[in-house]
């Protein structure tokens, strides 16, 4: 809808401009699509596995509730995992 949008002549002057230009100085029904494809997009790069492959475990309190509950990280993936695999459902 972003690029339908763009596309019509009272948009033209968006032409070229990034999606945070265009966020930050519009209104309306191209400020709310702009909106959603950079949610959109900020959503999946969060989703995105550890670029650098460097272990990444979790810290703080977090961590210590997994140890508490599980053992070790590696035993709470495990059992993530277990349960995951065992689901049936779409994926989503």
């Amino acid at each position: 809808k972003l690029n339908e949008l763009l596309s019509r002549p009272e948009n033209a002057h968006w032409k070229g401009k990034s999606l945070e230009q265009i966020i930050q100085g519009s209104t309306g029904a191209v400020y709310n699509q702009a909106s959603q494809v950079w949610n959109h997009n900020f959503y999946w790069k969060c989703m995105a596995p550890n670029p650098s492959s460097t272990p990444n475990p979790p810290t703080g309190k977090i961590a210590e509730l997994i140890e508490r509950d599980f053992g070790s990280f590696e035993e709470f993936k495990a059992a993530f995992t277990a349960a995951c695999l065992g689901h049936f459902g779409s994926g989503w």
